[in-house]
């Protein structure tokens, strides 16, 4: 009997939560809440670039495996190994060659390099943000280890197709994928396109990489050297001020969906969703309050553009998570 009770009440409880989730997560009511409580700008219900949308669908946008909002780090791949100049903490600052009072207050990598950089993407419902931060990186910092003279624009679905470290469209890892940059390379957008198949299932189909490139043209690798993590604010200022924009994963929680400008603090009451990573191209102070400047992946109708600001040393594990290699030249 009371074993009965017990698999009623979890059989209850398993499928409210399955009803809840199922739910408008972005709502009207949901909007004019937030608007009461975010000290950032909130998207108009209106143009709301993920209007309507539950928080099972939401969380298709988020790939970053391995994030818990209770711990400080995100999980690495087991089966990929950090750089050896993280083994020596107390030399860290001093490697990575710079003093950290002596940086900028505000510096964007794109302000010096102005011709390193590309436009905003999108994902889609495909959870492979980790693809689009680690590519972005390798290529920006292509274009800046060669002065300018080398601009090239690298395909992340050709890792989203192809590295089995990571999970497609179910997300992956960043230490892994720096990994498989190293290891094998990633080819041009041009080489191999960003096409999803959306099934009216909801499913997406990933297609699968010939083995050559689009329109005929001469398949090229672009690789990575062994990448090394960042656990700090002042390391990864320091890194890219020296080496370019990084990529980091964090916490997502349900108000960051609705960002539309500002500076991103946590909102209390908001909802842990899951990991998502981004490429990290500059820092900037707004009256004291020191802020990342970042982008998405998730096109110009969220955010700032396809950009955002997040404060540093408020949450989520923004600062603690970065990560990037240099790119074999």
């Amino acid at each position: 009997m009371i074993i009965s009770i017990i698999f009623l009440l979890t059989f209850i409880q398993t499928s409210l939560q399955n009803f809840l989730k199922g739910l408008p997560a972005i709502s009207e009511e949901h909007i004019k809440d937030l608007k009461n409580k975010s000290k950032f700008r909130i998207h108009d219900f209106k143009d709301h670039p993920f209007r309507g949308k539950s928080f099972t669908e939401l969380q298709n946008y988020l790939g970053i495996l391995g994030m818990n909002p209770s711990d400080n780090k995100i999980s690495a791949n087991a089966s990929s190994k950090t750089n050896n100049l993280l083994n020596n903490k107390n030399n860290f600052v001093e490697a990575l060659g710079g003093d950290v009072a002596a940086l900028p207050l505000d510096y964007i990598v794109t302000n010096t390099y102005n011709k390193c950089g590309s436009v905003i993407k999108n994902q889609g419902q495909c959870a492979s943000c980790y693809a689009f931060a680690v590519s972005e990186v390798l290529e920006d910092r292509i274009c800046i280890k060669t002065n300018m003279q080398t601009i090239v624009k690298l395909s992340p679905l050709f890792m989203v197709s192809t590295d089995t470290a990571e999970f497609g469209c179910k997300g992956g890892y960043l230490n892994s994928s720096f990994n498989y940059l190293n290891q094998v390379g990633t080819v041009t957008s041009g080489c191999f396109p960003y096409n999803l198949q959306a099934n009216s299932d909801g499913t997406i189909t990933v297609p699968k990489w010939p083995g050559y490139c689009n329109y005929g043209s001469n398949v090229k690798f672009y690789k990575a050297l062994s990448y090394s993590f960042f656990r700090s604010s002042d390391e990864m200022k320091l890194e890219i001020f020296n080496n370019g924009p990084i990529a980091t994963g964090f916490a997502v929680y349900s108000d960051f969906f609705s960002y539309a400008g500002g500076i991103y603090e946590l909102t209390p009451g908001s909802s842990f969703l899951g990991g998502h990573a981004v490429k990290v191209i500059g820092w900037g102070n707004e009256n004291g309050n020191e802020y990342w400047i970042a982008k998405n992946s998730w096109s110009t109708s969220w955010g700032e553009y396809g950009y955002f600001r997040f404060k540093i040393n408020n949450c989520c594990s923004f600062d603690v998570n970065g990560i990037a290699a240099l790119p074999l030249i």
